[in-house]
């Protein structure tokens, strides 16, 4: 999906690193491939907590090329 500044971002970036129950919720760990982003998301399945850990990246601002920079400043640290 495009962002307002016509950039693209895309779910594959987005991996599921953990599933929990907390308080009786299924809870998900959802990390930006590559990067030190983590979401930590309700949902009932995989797809859901994807689904909306990508809605929060992008009301965050990111898409494709920032998350590359973020990507290649880790490496170098």
């Amino acid at each position: 999906m495009l962002d307002k500044g016509g950039n693209m971002l895309s779910k594959t970036h987005f991996k599921i690193l953990e599933s929990y129950v907390f308080m009786g919720d299924t809870r998900y760990r959802v990390v930006i491939y590559g990067t030190n982003i983590i979401f930590n998301i309700k949902a009932s399945s995989e797809e859901e907590a994807i689904n909306k850990a990508y809605e929060l990246a992008q009301k965050m601002g990111l898409n494709d090329d920032i998350i590359e920079d973020i990507k290649k400043n880790i490496k170098t640290q």
